[in-house]
């Protein structure tokens, strides 16, 4: 169940930040095997809570994310904006997933299981597409998933330290630039 609306800032092309947190719950038997996990989710950085009947995970503030991958050409059937917000929380699922090097790898295809069934679930609790669009956009992800775990993409890039530091100087540049202008007239 979503618990907030998306609210995200276009940076660039294929970049969008969370300009609040995104908090998604789901019940424990929505995602099998994931009370085998948590701890490990927890190391790699996610924001997960199990509260009595479920757990929560909250991707947070400032997380950058390209919302749905969908090529141009498949717009008409599930456009980026369809899926915005249970993209978002699986491009912060991967985001952490790739991180976790030291992970083997019959415990990274878990995780990369339960992150698609978590963005599954959260296509269902967002009800925007119909049933058969839904799975589709799962098969879809999980067809492909494999591969972005493997590259970086452009929201990757900008969720690295370095380069959010860069964003936040040039933000409170800008500011300080318009509140001199605005200061001038």
């Amino acid at each position: 169940m979503w618990k907030n609306n998306l609210q995200t800032l276009f940076i660039e092309k294929d970049v969008w930040e969370l300009k609040t947190d995104l908090t998604f719950e789901f019940s424990k038997k929505d995602i099998r095997n994931i009370h085998k996990t948590i701890y490990t989710w927890e190391r790699l950085g996610v924001y997960i809570f199990e509260k009595q009947d479920g757990y929560v995970i909250i991707v947070p503030n400032g997380f950058f994310t390209d919302l749905g991958s969908s090529p141009r050409i498949l717009w008409w059937f599930i456009s980026p904006w369809d899926i915005a917000r249970p993209a978002a929380l699986h491009d912060y699922l991967y985001y952490r997933l790739k991180n976790g090097k030291n992970l083997p790898a019959s415990h990274k295809r878990m995780m990369r299981k339960q992150a698609d069934r978590i963005f599954k679930r959260g296509l269902k609790d967002d009800d925007i597409l119909g049933m058969i669009r839904q799975q589709i956009a799962y098969r879809l992800v999980r067809l492909f998933g494999i591969f972005t775990l493997r590259m970086n993409g452009t929201h990757d890039r900008h969720n690295r330290k370095e380069h959010i530091n860069e964003i936040q100087a040039k933000g409170s540049l800008e500011q300080s630039s318009t509140e001199n202008s605005e200061g001038t007239r």
